[in-house]
Order: structure tokens, then C-alpha cells, then sequence
């Protein structure tokens, strides 16, 4: 038997009670039915209409999320790729935190950003 919250129409008082799946009203002490009312979530979730064509939904700090995702293919796909490439001079990738020199000045291509190393 489960918990269910009960509501009367007429005075409006609830009353929880342990009842089977199948009850759905109850006898109120005033003599109107109570109905059985929809279970409630202690913590919600608030989520955005992300997309209002799709009508997918996402969380509050989905920026946040997308933010680190974009940060993380950056360095890990596209930094490599800049590097190989040969368009940029070897200065120009050291300012950007792309490459890092060891001392016998051999190439190190950073794969994270400089506050995750």
C-alpha cells in the first residue's frame, strides 16, 4: 500500500493516507468525496525550452555545460589540428598556449587548456 495525499472539493482539506492503488476518492468528514491528488517531487527540475521547433528541453546551466564541451573538442581537436597544419609560426602557437618548447626546444602540443594542466 502506498502513501496518497487526498483533497476535498468542498473544505479543501488534504489528508495522506495509506491506501491501495485502485482507491481514487475518499469520504470526506464533512460528507463530500476527497479525490486522490497527484504525487508531488520534493526537489524539482527546472529546465529551458531549448528549441522551441523541436520542443527539446535542457537544464539551467546547460550554457555552462556547452561552454566546457566547446572548450574541451578545441584543445583536443582542433589545437592539434592548427598545429599540424603550418600556418602558424612557432611564436605565434607559444602566445597561444598551443605548443610548449622542452629544453632541447622539441615541440610539446598542448591537449588541455592552461587551467586544467
Amino acid at each position: 500500500m502506498a502513501k496518497y495525499t487526498f483533497r476535498c472539493e468542498k473544505c479543501n482539506k488534504t489528508q495522506q493516507l495509506h491506501v491501495g492503488f485502485s482507491v481514487s476518492t475518499f469520504e470526506c468528514d464533512c460528507g463530500s468525496t476527497m479525490n486522490r491528488q497527484m504525487p508531488t517531487i520534493s526537489k524539482s527540475t527546472v529546465y529551458e525550452t531549448a528549441d522551441k521547433q523541436s520542443n527539446r528541453k535542457w537544464l539551467e546551466d546547460h550554457e555552462q555545460i556547452l561552454k566546457s564541451r566547446k572548450e574541451k573538442y578545441f584543445w583536443s581537436v582542433e589545437v592539434p589540428r592548427m598545429v599540424a597544419s603550418g600556418v602558424y609560426t612557432v611564436e605565434t602557437m607559444v602566445e597561444n598556449g598551443w605548443i610548449s618548447l622542452d629544453d632541447n626546444n622539441k615541440i610539446i602540443v598542448n591537449t588541455k587548456p592552461v587551467s586544467q594542466r
